[in-house]
């Protein structure tokens, strides 16, 4: 019988402006280091099968969905959470400051909304709601808040958000 052998890498990354070192198997996703190792509940895994946008991060300035990266990839480079989405740049915090736990009904959609919309008014938030929808067309809001999404987008963008019907989109 044969005895397995797991092979560790060491990891050195910053996240949220904190250094970490962690040794990690060299298969492990990004997503499971920064929630099941660093603890970090920002992170959401929100479909296991890199389709909902839930997990999204920036690492190093460059939005990823953290269920598609690995650890290993990640190493030596900054990564940013919804816990400090101002080390992304001012357009992530401009998003999170128009996106609050509050205004989304379940907030599991949260983080992937917020670097989904930063990143989108970093690029110059083209096209207006319709130009936010297509950018966002990946995100899953689990109780259907599209439309506070696409308000908030423009408010991060400085452009006011479309009269809705009362109960319509």
């Amino acid at each position: 019988m044969s005895e397995e052998v797991t092979t560790r890498v060491q990891v050195r990354l910053t996240v949220d402006g904190t250094p970490v070192e962690q040794e990690v198997e060299p298969r492990l996703l990004l997503v499971h280091l920064l929630r099941d190792l660093l603890g970090s509940t920002e992170v959401a895994v929100g479909c296991d099968t890199s389709n909902c946008g839930a997990c999204l991060v920036a690492v190093d300035g460059e939005v990823v969905k953290a269920c598609n990266v690995l650890a290993v990839q990640a190493r030596d480079s900054d990564v940013a959470t919804l816990a400090h989405p101002e080390l992304a740049g001012p357009a992530y915090e401009a998003a999170a400051a128009a996106l609050p736990v509050d205004r989304l009904p379940c907030a599991s959609c949260r983080g992937g909304a917020v670097f989904g919309v930063g990143e989108w008014v970093e690029r110059g938030a083209p096209d207006g709601a319709a130009g936010v929808r297509r950018h966002l067309e990946g995100l899953l809001c689990r109780c259907g808040a599209y439309d506070a999404i696409v308000d908030a987008a423009l408010e991060a963008a400085g452009t006011p958000a479309p009269a809705r019907k009362e109960g319509g989109a």
